[in-house]
């Protein structure tokens, strides 16, 4: 599998965490895991704004400053959807930051 870092001119090193990487900094300083979204079934968040939406997955960036992630105006068919939509739209956020 692979990776993206993203290393800041401060030397703060980013990514979107994945267990295989939970040893790679071990004994490199302090280390912080921060939620940068939630990824949720539709039914709860979404039956406030449109009762019509379909039943599904939803990927809430707002933990992060960033919007709720849906596939054409409508929740995503899976989770894993979601969550490649969520990576995707993190990813994106970092690379824009680089230098």
């Amino acid at each position: 599998m692979e990776f993206d870092l993203y290393i800041g001119e401060d030397g703060l090193v980013e990514h979107v965490y994945d267990d295989a990487l939970a040893d790679l900094f071990d004994g490199e300083g302090e280390v912080v895991t921060e939620r940068a979204s939630h990824v949720e079934p539709s039914s709860k968040l979404l039956a406030r704004f449109t009762p019509l939406a379909r039943q599904g997955w939803v990927a809430d960036m707002s933990p992060v400053g960033g919007p709720l992630l849906l596939d054409g105006g409508q929740p995503f068919a899976t989770r894993v959807e979601a969550l490649a939509a969520e990576r995707k739209w993190l990813d994106a956020q970092m690379q824009q930051r680089e230098v």
